[in-house]
């Protein structure tokens, strides 16, 4: 279990929340978190990588969870800002993509999949 909380670091609920669901929040980096938001087991949340430029130097990348989000079980989070009321799918992988608001995102990579409009949510054409 990899939890190491930066002052700086907004996580949103108290820790037991994310070690009770075996989630790691990697808080090397920017991390905002509602606690309005709620999350499933195993999800990963990852705010730094290795800079492919200069050896051994880190790049953070911030990671941004607004309220009423769902974060299914086995998600995983990078450089990404996930939208009110919006939804990650189980296993879903999404790195350097701002999930809009009331979207629905599957897959790796993630991609929309549905659209909340109203109360009813629509199939997004591809």
């Amino acid at each position: 279990m990899y939890i190491e909380i930066d002052p700086l670091a907004d996580i949103g609920h108290p820790v037991e929340y994310y070690t009770d669901r075996e989630i790691t929040l990697d808080c090397r980096g920017e991390l905002h978190i509602s606690p309005l938001s709620n999350w499933g087991i195993g999800v990963r949340v990852i705010t730094a990588t290795h800079d492919t430029e200069a050896f051994g130097a880190v790049v953070y990348r911030p990671v941004v969870v607004a309220a009423c989000a769902w974060i299914c079980s086995y998600a995983i989070l990078y450089n990404c800002s996930i939208g009110e009321n919006a939804i990650v799918a189980i296993g879903a992988v999404v790195r350097s993509m701002n999930v809009p608001a009331n979207a629905m995102v599957e897959g790796n990579p993630a991609r929309i999949i549905e659209m909340k409009v109203g109360d009813v949510w629509k199939k997004v054409r591809r």
